[in-house]
């Protein structure tokens, strides 16, 4: 079976607490850890930005070990703690609702490109793209229809959380020397609810005056009312104060979002019947052309999902009933436009000094997911927005599922939450948790 989107039910990832011998009558035998008691879901990202350049030469590189309840040597410095997630390594752009490399070792995100120019395999640094990610825990149930097995169990209740920067090096964050375990950036004390579902990110807060912190969000999807056969989206503005460089517009390749930004979509639809005309034949669907979305606010958590178009099967296929296909990026060559639909976002800053710096980019959600995340986070940043009438593009995968099984073609609306953070967009997506594929 060939699946281009994965297919997964939700599923307890285990623990190898006791293993007998292989015999020839026998077999290893694994023991499931038991679940933690009134347990809340945590996922972390690591969302600090790696600026180099002179004036930000003090920040901390972005490369983290993660403690909960850290337990600290004599002399103060944490060595460990309840729960660690070390080797934590700047998010990927895309992820979804279940790790998609999970139980896969830390170190096989070696890049092809190193492997092609037989670079030796221990120059490869162990990384794990977010918390749980690759390691072995329980889980979150599936909840309000949603697979939720990216969120680790963690008991609810106080907690003090701690990140610190760690040199990129594949001895476990207890073996590094003091020296290197003392560089704690964020130290703070969280509530967390029984039951509820929660997603931290670890921050850039100032980036001129190397200062650090958290956003936590009690995520709200998990009590929405949502319908199953629609597309939803949100966003959230996650960026840190505006660098000076960024508010210089004689600095071109530095540039945030705005504090405040204006949020509309379109959905576009392809036409074939204009293919042989025109360079590029997607045409906006009647009723979704720069339709109004949200007007988002850096640091507010509002959260309010919109309601986006499902379109019928027969948008997915050209005349001839093949699938359609996906917006092909590649590194260093042209973008190529995809025939499927897809929902675009412009971004407008409503202030009148904007002119100045020029349009912000295009969100184009029309990449193939299964490949995105390979293209090195290429294509959610331009480095700067253009001056004039027509916006730069930046890309994120398409937002309406296309399975492919056993021969068939399925589609169906997925749940959407993007993050802004400073020149970057980044975007978690939700799969519905399904028995039966839906149409």
């Amino acid at each position: 079976m060939h699946s281009v989107f994965r297919i997964k039910k939700v599923i307890q990832r285990l623990a190898i607490v006791a293993a007998s011998s292989m015999t020839l009558t026998g077999c290893y035998k694994y023991k499931e850890l038991e679940q933690v008691p009134n347990a809340a879901y945590l996922r972390v990202f690591n969302s600090i930005p790696f600026t180099v350049d002179a004036l930000h030469a003090g920040q901390a590189a972005p490369f983290l070990c993660f403690l909960v309840d850290p337990v600290t040597d004599a002399d103060g410095i944490p060595n460990g703690g309840a729960i660690s997630g070390d080797w934590l390594q700047t998010r990927n752009a895309f992820s979804l609702s279940y790790a998609a490399d999970a139980a896969t070792a830390l170190n096989a995100q070696q890049k092809q490109s190193q492997i092609n120019a037989g670079l030796p395999t221990e120059d490869v640094v162990n990384a794990n793209y977010e918390y749980p990610g690759k390691l072995h825990v329980l889980t979150a149930p599936a909840m309000n229809g949603m697979d939720l097995s990216a969120w680790a169990q963690i008991p609810s209740g106080k907690h003090r959380f701690v990140f610190v920067a760690r040199p990129q090096d594949n001895r476990p964050f207890g073996e590094l020397p003091g020296t290197l375990r003392k560089n704690m950036i964020i130290d703070t004390t969280i509530d967390l609810e029984p039951g509820e579902v929660y997603t931290m990110s670890a921050l850039a807060t100032d980036i001129d005056k190397n200062q650090y912190g958290v956003n936590v969000r009690q995520e709200q999807f998990v009590h929405e009312n949502f319908d199953p056969g629609r597309v939803y989206a949100t966003f959230y503005n996650l960026s840190s104060v505006r660098p000076y460089l960024a508010s210089d517009p004689h600095f071109p390749s530095y540039w945030n979002f705005a504090d405040t930004l204006v949020v509309s979509y379109t959905c576009w639809v392809n036409d074939d019947n204009l293919s042989n005309n025109v360079a590029s034949p997607q045409w906006p669907l009647n009723g979704s052309n720069n339709v109004y979305m949200t007007t988002l606010y850096r640091g507010k958590s509002d959260g309010v999902f919109t309601s986006l178009p499902f379109l019928t099967r027969e948008n997915f296929f050209d005349q001839q009933g093949v699938l359609r296909t996906w917006t092909f990026l590649k590194p260093g060559s042209a973008t190529k436009s995809g025939t499927l639909p897809y929902i675009s976002f412009k971004f407008t800053d409503p202030s009148p000094l904007r002119s100045k710096y020029g349009n912000y980019p295009l969100l184009l959600c029309s990449a193939d997911p299964a490949v995105y995340n390979t293209l090195e986070n290429l294509n959610i940043s331009t480095g700067s927005p253009l001056q004039g009438p027509n916006p730069s593009l930046i890309y994120q995968p398409n937002l309406f599922g296309v399975v492919q099984s056993g021969g068939s073609v399925n589609i169906y609306p997925t749940v959407n939450i993007f993050e802004i953070i400073n020149d970057k967009v980044y975007l978690m997506q939700l799969q519905r948790n399904f028995e039966k594929v839906p149409q």
